[in-house]
């Protein structure tokens, strides 16, 4: 399997450096053409470009705003190749929608490998705001954009004095916790001062809403189910139906009883106020997004105001029934010849500017983890 992985440093700390390590000591050989570099930040675009085109799939190392920087790398390739998710950010919420979180946390390398060729290559959406900012998750005004560039403003000189990961990951939450209540008693206290504007939604050629940039604390507009870490979104959001999903919070109050309740074990799911497939944002003065979890400030003109569908590319997906697919084979290690065909065929590149949604890609190859011994 020839597979280029892309690895952030900065997000995975000295993770990033030991993922790389053990790929190149335990994993490399055996069927495995692993190729595994560090992201160049300044020029992600001409490095995806020169070491995509002979592989037959990557995998992100990261967490989403990692994820979202290289997938609209891949999204302006004539063929992009699918790509996998091994998650070392904080919220992870596309290897959560997906499923690469869960094979992550289940076991690690071994469970990532053994996944890889039973995973199916589906299309995802690429969402363009503009000419200068993609996302592939959520991206938000008002409170939540505040909150986002607090945090980027201050996690990294925290990160870089702590060297245990966890502690880290930790420290980051607490970081968002604590920007949450800044902002949120700074609004409590008075009137946050913010640009007015109007937010215009369309369905196709129509105009399905209005809204006013400035009185909403927070305006999300989401292409998956999961945000903020976990919070769950409406359970009908689908990554692939070229639409998103507006979700309106008019206070303070609302907000914050959102991110509450949507952790509480899957019992609740937000509706979306509508569904867009498009969207204009105010045409002149400051506009302060938060895009997949990172800070965007959108430029003045025309163009950068417009929010569509950029691309649509293929995602692998790991089987659903994993776990359980594992305890049947290590209880049974002749299930691998009694079934050899339960295997899918891995995909090439995915061809022309869209794939067809009617009919997912799938992958192949041999089954099991394999390491160097």
């Amino acid at each position: 399997m020839d597979c280029l992985f892309l690895i952030n440093p900065a997000s995975g700390g000295m993770e990033g450096q030991r993922l790389t390590d053990i790929l190149n000591r335990d994993f490399a050989g055996c069927g495995h053409n692993i190729h595994a570099v560090f992201i160049n930040q300044h020029n992600p675009l001409s490095q995806v470009s020169s070491l995509v085109h002979s592989k037959k799939l990557v995998v992100i190392a990261g967490g989403d705003g990692t994820v979202s920087m290289l997938t609209g790398c891949l999204a302006m390739l004539d063929a992009p190749p699918p790509f996998a998710i091994i998650p070392l950010g904080t919220g992870n919420d596309l290897a959560r929608n997906t499923g690469w979180l869960r094979i992550w946390q289940e076991g690690g390398l071994d469970a990532f490998f053994t996944a890889l060729p039973l995973s199916k290559a589906e299309p995802i959406d690429v969402w363009g705001v503009g000419h200068t900012h993609r996302f592939i998750c959520y991206a938000g005004t008002g409170l939540d954009a505040r909150i986002i560039s607090f945090v980027h403003t201050y996690r990294k000189p925290l990160q870089q004095a702590m060297s245990w990961q966890a502690g880290r990951r930790l420290m980051t939450r607490l970081l968002y916790i604590g920007a949450a209540a800044r902002y949120a008693t700074s609004d409590l206290v008075h009137a946050h001062d913010t640009a007015h504007g109007t937010l215009e939604f369309f369905l196709g050629n129509r105009l399905v809403e209005k809204i006013d940039y400035g009185k909403d604390r927070v305006v999300l507009m989401a292409s998956i189910d999961s945000y903020a870490g976990g919070g769950r979104l409406s359970e009908n959001a689908s990554r692939n139906d070229g639409m998103f999903e507006v979700y309106r919070f008019p206070s303070l109050s609302s907000y914050l009883k959102f991110l509450m309740k949507s952790r509480l074990g899957g019992k609740f799911a937000p509706e979306p106020a509508f569904r867009a497939d498009r969207a204009r944002l105010p045409r002149s003065g400051k506009i302060e997004m938060q895009i997949d979890g990172e800070p965007a400030n959108i430029p003045a003109g025309a163009d950068n105001r417009i929010i569509s569908l950029l691309r649509v590319i293929p995602v692998l997906i790991p089987p659903r029934d994993f776990g359980a697919r594992e305890k049947i084979r290590k209880k049974s290690p002749a299930e691998q010849k009694v079934k050899p065909g339960i295997s899918p065929a891995l995909p090439g590149a995915a061809a022309g500017k869209q794939m067809r949604r009617d009919k997912p890609l799938t992958l192949s190859g041999d089954r099991g983890t394999c390491r160097k011994k």
